[in-house]
């Protein structure tokens, strides 16, 4: 994140700015600095001239600036220069001495950067993020089978065994409602709308990926991840995928209700997850939950600003809700 401030000064009404550069990532001192004071000697406001050789001293004050950080000063004639850009001239910098501590807001990791990788010709590149300097890259579970609990929801058996299932389905119920949401985010005419179906794409496709990963470590463990792939694989060719686009929709939008209430149930009694010492797992449930719970609304206003055929959406919902209930239970 970097903060931009204009300060008029030397060789022939140059203008210098200065680039805060406090490239936050996931372990970042502060998450909102500023600059509160700046004082030039001698006094060049709003502008002056200073001929080669004079000096001039700028001071600086702020909150929430990491310490050992730097300040970079650069000048241009071009008042609107961007020194990402390349434009402008550095001139020096100055280290960053915070006294106290350095941070008044503990920061909190609410978003990611998402590189949705794929062949088609819309892909997408996201980032969601708190718009206070965090950005997350290189994000991995990197599940590993030896940790692997089998019996990780409640020690139970056939309820861990409902999760594995859930988590084969998901992977193709994902690619469905990527798919019908990029056709159907064509027809949107609000931007703000079609900026949060691009978000939940991202989202989607993100979950598939690491799903993937986590079914794969299943299969030292006798799980039978083959079959139920092959059996997911079939019923979304032979049903869901030769859906008419109206009815994907309702159905997406019923998917997405769903998974939202079981993220909700999921959050409310985290402590279910508590019984194993499998932390991947956890990790992979709850973070998904908490986006489900996150973008649990989009499909829902993407049917009602396109379609809002309410015989439509109660069928959506009902094939929904048979399948996430009967069909992954089977």
């Amino acid at each position: 994140m970097y903060l931009w401030f204009t300060i008029h000064e030397i060789l022939k009404h140059f203008i210098l700015i200065l680039v805060l550069c406090t490239g936050f990532t996931f372990i970042s001192w502060a998450q909102c600095p500023e600059i509160t004071k700046t004082t030039i000697n001698p006094s060049c406001t709003p502008s002056c001239t200073m001929c080669e050789g004079e000096t001039f001293t700028v001071t600086l004050m702020g909150g929430d600036l990491p310490n050992n950080g730097k300040i970079e000063y650069y000048y241009s004639d071009n008042a609107g220069f961007n020194p990402y850009n390349g434009e402008g001239t550095k001139i020096g910098s100055a280290n960053i001495t915070t006294p106290g501590p350095p941070c008044r807001i503990c920061p909190s990791l609410l978003g990611f950067m998402i590189d949705a990788c794929g062949t088609e010709q819309d892909n997408e590149f996201i980032i969601m993020w708190t718009g206070s300097g965090f950005n997350t890259s290189n994000f991995n579970f990197n599940f590993d089978a030896k940790t692997f609990d089998d019996r990780f929801y409640l020690q139970k058996e056939w309820a861990s065994a409902y999760f594995y299932a859930l988590s084969i389905f998901l992977t193709y119920g994902e690619e469905l409602v990527i798919e019908t949401a990029r056709y159907h985010r064509d027809f949107i005419t609000d931007p703000i709308l079609k900026q949060r179906v691009s978000a939940l794409i991202g989202q989607e496709a993100l979950h598939s990926k690491f799903h993937n990963e986590y079914n794969d470590i299943m299969k030292p463990h006798h799980l039978p991840v083959g079959l139920y792939r092959f059996l997911a694989e079939k019923v979304f060719e032979y049903t869901f995928l030769k859906f008419p686009q109206p009815l994907k929709l309702s159905m997406m939008a019923g998917i997405e209700h769903f998974t939202a209430v079981l993220a909700e149930y999921m959050m409310k009694h985290e402590d279910h997850f508590y019984h194993s010492d499998d932390e991947k797992g956890r990790a992979l449930w709850m973070w998904h939950m908490l986006e489900e719970s996150e973008h649990k609304d989009v499909a829902y206003d993407v049917y009602q600003t396109l379609s809002g055929n309410y015989l439509l959406r109660v069928s959506g919902f009902m094939i929904a809700f048979v399948t996430i209930l009967g069909g992954v239970s089977l």
